[in-house]
């Protein structure tokens, strides 16, 4: 009998893209591959083969819009309702039904303190994916760690507790706790998500970027330089993100004339955003990575984990315009390696969007720092998707 494995993932594609190349990998393996996923995103893994199971909404509960601004991660999931017992127990049950209905012998988690819950109290082996923001162990104490953080930040750590020990497991001494997995994998580099140690069972594999979600719908793509867009979702977490960038960025992209295009991720953006589409202005839903490796100047974003690490892989300075806390953390620490600029959304205007353009377009030392990171990571050969599975496969072996 083949080996059950159940991926539990956060919302939005960036995930997709890093665990995906895993799970085919794992497939490969003789495993069966069951995921978490709700939306366009489910259809796509289902398109793929893979068994998908559906989040139940927790009853009663309206989401407002959190604040933009978070400190720990027990402050982010406090701003999304963690801090009433009622509320975790409802989520913990719901992914429990999801888990029980898959039967697997292993969870994979990315960013995902349900499946770990899960995974504690039903005594399943539980492998994390993860950024080193979220992990006990990361270098600096406070996401924005740039900033003062408030006084007094939120412990949800013993509403979590009282959950697990309703369901007989184990209980954590801290939120992030739950971040952490028999092996924890970073889909990165320690000079991009710096810890202050690096425990047994963590695992630097090196950024994983997939080129499958990315056909080229649209129309056809210039065959010139061109500055490269990705905004993510219009909306996240009740704001809008890549509706703002666009409303910013392109009005200075058309009146700079520069050949620019934009993928949309399939995501739908409002008539006044699409409207402002031009001769220089190209919008399409996925965009190669070939073509941005090979056509790319520069390349603006809105922070996110893997479209960070795309920028290191495919060499390019970057214009990052973060939406939210761990965006800004990602933009950071992508400054901090010398081949970004950083436009915080207080600091937002199109003034601010032409200079920064202009800078990383003029100044060689950003897109000489992107080669130099794109060549280190090259000649570190981190394995990325395979080591993952490999260790993914170990602990099946060791623990199944």
């Amino acid at each position: 009998m083949s080996n059950r494995v159940f991926f539990s993932i956060t919302s939005g594609w960036g995930p997709v893209m890093r665990v995906l190349p895993i799970a085919h990998l794992l497939k490969e393996k003789g495993c069966e591959v069951f995921f978490r996923a709700a939306g366009p995103i489910a259809e796509k893994l289902e398109q793929f083969g893979f068994v998908v199971k559906a989040p139940e909404a927790p009853r009663g509960v309206i989401m407002r819009p959190t604040p933009r601004k978070w400190w720990t991660l027990d402050h982010f999931l406090a701003l999304h309702g963690w801090k009433s017992e009622e509320y975790v127990e409802q989520r913990y049950l719901a992914h429990r039904r999801m888990v029980e209905d898959c039967q697997p012998d292993l969870i994979v988690g990315d960013i995902s303190p349900d499946a770990s819950m899960v995974a504690n109290t039903l005594n399943l082996p539980y492998v994390s994916i993860a950024q080193s923001l979220f992990l006990p162990f990361r270098k600096r104490k406070n996401i924005l760690w740039w900033e003062d953080p408030p006084k007094r930040l939120p412990d949800i750590s013993p509403t979590i507790n009282m959950v697990l020990k309703k369901y007989n497991g184990q209980e954590i001494e801290s939120t992030e706790d739950l971040i952490v997995g028999i092996r924890t994998l970073i889909p990165s580099f320690p000079e991009f998500d710096p810890l202050e140690s690096t425990p047994h069972g963590v695992l630097y594999i090196g950024p994983i970027v997939t080129e499958e979600l990315e056909e080229n719908e649209g129309g056809s793509l210039p065959q010139t330089d061109c500055v490269f867009v990705y905004p993510g979702r219009p909306k996240d977490s009740g704001h809008s993100t890549g509706e703002l960038i666009l409303k910013f960025v392109l009005p200075v992209l058309r009146k700079l004339e520069l050949t620019s295009v934009v993928s949309t991720g399939s995501f739908a953006y409002s008539d006044e955003v699409v409207k402002m589409q031009a001769t220089n202005l190209l919008f399409h839903n996925w965009v190669p990575m070939s073509f941005v490796r090979e056509h790319g100047t520069v390349f603006i974003h809105h922070g996110g984990h893997g479209t960070c690490l795309a920028s290191v892989q495919l060499g390019l300075p970057s214009l990052v315009i973060p939406t939210f806390a761990e965006r800004a953390y990602n933009a950071e620490n992508l400054s901090a390696l010398g081949c970004a600029k950083v436009i915080h959304l207080s600091q937002l205007t199109q003034r601010a969007v032409r200079e920064s353009i202009e800078e990383l377009t003029n100044n060689r030392c950003y897109s000489e720092k992107a080669k130099h990171w794109q060549a280190e990571l090259e000649r570190r050969r981190y394995g990325g998707a395979q080591v993952a599975a490999d260790a993914i496969a170990l602990v099946l072996r060791d623990n199944v």
